[in-house]
């Protein structure tokens, strides 16, 4: 026990529920963030396409964390938005991600909205940078089309192939 009205105070805050509540879900908050900030002020700056994927990744684990407390979620992503307002609007980030099959073809298996959102990104650069020549459009859609929708290296993860070798003849 405090022997003063101040630790009294002190002491009846650090043993409140609600106190470490709030402390958990300041961790719940920050551990997605952190890791992004991590990767972005590492040793090696990752392209914009590399911070905004992991972004994402940061939003979904912050979501899976507070879905059960949307008031809290709704806060918190606010804040985030709004923290990266002046980045996530640039289409050029996120038509980029779209082509980089790396990363495009995890976000497209685990997440085919956000898939989707930067397909229409890539679009809407496509459209913006060939403002004269439909046909080019036209042709640089099917590419991306054809793509998209390839298998083996471009699209889906490929088995190892193991290959028997050949004992040299004598």
């Amino acid at each position: 026990m405090s022997s003063t009205e101040t630790g009294a105070k002190v002491q009846e805050i650090v043993f409140s529920p609600t106190f470490w509540n709030g402390v958990e879900d300041c961790m719940k908050t920050s551990e997605p963030l952190f890791a992004v900030l991590r990767i972005v002020y590492g040793g090696v700056r990752p392209a914009m396409p590399e911070v905004f994927a992991c972004l994402d990744l940061a939003k979904k684990k912050i979501s899976d964390s507070f879905a059960s407390s949307l008031g809290i979620l709704k806060k918190v992503m606010d804040i985030v938005h709004r923290r990266w307002a002046d980045q996530t609007g640039q289409k050029l980030y996120e038509a980029a991600l779209f082509l980089n099959p790396n990363k495009y073809f995890d976000i497209k298996e685990n997440d085919r909205a956000y898939a989707s959102r930067l397909r229409e990104m890539f679009n809407d650069v496509i459209e913006k940078m060939i403002t004269d020549d439909d046909d080019l459009i036209a042709k640089v859609s099917d590419l991306a089309n054809q793509c998209e929708n390839a298998g083996g290296c471009f699209g889906k993860k490929l088995p190892m192939l193991q290959r028997k070798r050949k004992s040299p003849s004598k």
